[in-house]
């Protein structure tokens, strides 16, 4: 079993903007996408998740609070190696 450390990373931060080439990767690239200044602003108030293996990120999701009581998980990105097909 592979040993997952979870942990909120600061905006801007070394581990946001290495989850930032993940999501890239992963959710923008395969469709000739990128992200604008714009997209990447908004993130700041936003919650940011990170799966570490050793030093490596392999997940990753952006967390909204729309309430107390209610949130909205976007931006999801999980690398290749690491994903589970059954």
């Amino acid at each position: 079993m592979v040993e997952l450390n979870f942990k909120f990373v600061e905006y801007n931060s070394e581990d946001y903007l290495k989850a930032l080439e993940l999501r890239t990767e992963v959710l923008r690239n395969p469709l000739g996408l990128s992200y604008s200044n714009e997209q990447l602003a908004e993130e700041k108030e936003q919650l940011h998740l990170i799966a570490k293996r050793q030093e490596e990120i392999i997940a990753c999701l952006s967390i909204i609070l729309k309430s107390s009581s209610l949130a909205q998980i976007r931006q999801m990105a999980v690398s290749l190696p690491f994903r589970v097909w059954d």
